[in-house]
């Protein structure tokens, strides 16, 4: 893309930011007493695997830290490469560690990615503005004084989407008052044939198509109106168009590149705010997995620890 707006700028040229400058995310260390520990949440060129066993050999390390803390020294400890204790290694943690180090993952490469964008979205803006001077400098006074006129093209190509647009929900509102008014018909023409008219439940019912009638009626009156706003206005632009050109018809032709070539990169520019938006949402959804992935972490961490606090709470009972 960045090829067909200038031949200087070469989007492989773009520097990689430096990890140090990615935004970071706490890391939770399960099985703790419910306290986070800051850190960076992985660079992308570790392997999860790696991540994995680095963090289950820290849950082990903090377990066994907990239980000192304590003051049960003497308890069976859980080390990291054997699962032959009393207590058993909850598998809910390896998985939230898995899904943290996914989206920590994801993430970092999605504000790699949203970095290095930028930077080419910045590149492109520059070269557009500049090729568009130079440009209309070349062709020199026909863009001047062709610009009313491509700027009521424009206007046009607006008002005729405006047009379409009315002409759909005119015709939308008109097939939901024909419906409504077949239902209604149908349900007067029931009620008088199984002579049901005395009936307060069935009055309730027609009174409620009626209004619907009258509403989808209501309705189909307004977009009338605005379907006839739009087409006289469409009406209006398209003679004040017709009008220019006659006047101007050698200016437009000769400065027709220029508002060509202004057009496509335009498009160009909305196709890279469109990618941007899209990037900042797929961010989003990572930092919220990430955030999910962490809080469960701290509430099984918490779960752990009440536990164990139980079990130790039994086991002086029984020893006293």
């Amino acid at each position: 893309m960045a090829k067909e707006i200038c031949t200087n700028f070469q989007g492989d040229q773009i520097d990689k930011q430096d990890d140090s400058t990615i935004p970071t995310i706490s890391s939770v260390d399960a099985e703790t007493a419910g306290e986070s520990q800051p850190g960076p949440i992985g660079a992308t060129n570790h392997h999860p695997e790696l991540i994995l066993y680095q963090k289950l050999e820290s849950l082990s390390e903090n377990i066994n830290t907990v239980q000192e803390q304590d003051g049960n020294v003497d308890s069976v400890q859980i080390p990291f490469n054997s699962r032959s204790s009393g207590e058993l290694f909850d598998p809910r943690v390896e998985e939230r560690i898995i899904m943290l180090s996914d989206a920590a993952t994801m993430l970092n490469h999605l504000q790699s990615e949203m970095h290095a964008f930028k930077l080419h979205t910045q590149n492109t803006e520059t070269c557009v503005a500049s090729n568009i001077e130079s440009f209309g400098r070349g062709l020199g006074a026909c863009v001047q004084k062709s610009a009313p006129y491509y700027e009521m093209l424009e206007r046009l190509r607006l008002a005729e989407a405006g047009l379409h647009q009315a002409a759909f929900e005119y015709v939308r509102a008109q097939s939901k008052l024909k419906f409504s008014k077949e239902k209604m018909n149908r349900l007067e023409e029931g009620l008088i044939r199984l002579g049901a008219t005395e009936d307060v439940n069935v009055m309730l019912a027609l009174n409620a198509v009626t209004g619907q009638y009258v509403e989808n009626q209501q309705d189909a009156a307004r977009k009338r109106k605005e379907h006839s706003r739009a087409s006289e206005e469409y009406v209006a632009i398209l003679e004040g168009v017709t009008r220019l050109k006659t006047y101007w018809k050698a200016d437009i032709e000769k400065s027709r590149p220029y508002y060509d070539f202004r057009h496509r990169m335009k498009c160009v520019l909305e196709e890279d705010r469109l990618h941007m938006m899209q990037l900042e949402a797929a961010i989003t959804h990572a930092k919220e997995m990430h955030e999910k992935a962490s809080r469960e972490l701290e509430e099984i961490s918490q779960q752990i620890h009440d536990r164990r606090l139980l079990a130790r709470a039994k086991t002086s009972g029984d020893c006293t």
